[in-house]
């Protein structure tokens, strides 16, 4: 994961990382949370792995701290685009 535009994180707040599966582009999968480090690697979970195939593209939102538990976006979308294949598997 690459940031090209960092953003302060507010301090009551975490960025949330999301999925966004091309056949249900309204139920994201959470991915774990960003920060805005320009270069990071991020262990993703299972249920985001497995939507990982099927991704139209991510998102970020900014949520409370430690995320939201809604099981989706409660704050602002902050960046949102398409997943680029780069191979298949």
């Amino acid at each position: 994961l690459r940031i090209v535009a960092p953003k302060v994180v507010p301090p009551q707040g975490s960025w949330e990382l999301w999925l966004i599966p091309s056949d249900r582009m309204d139920q994201p999968v959470s991915a774990g949370f960003v920060t805005m480090t320009p270069e990071q690697t991020l262990e993703i979970s299972p249920p985001a792995a497995a939507a990982l195939g099927n991704a139209w593209g991510f998102a970020v939102s900014l949520g409370p701290k430690g995320g939201t538990p809604a099981g989706k976006p409660t704050g602002p979308v902050i960046f949102r685009g398409p997943c680029i294949r780069m191979f298949d598997t």
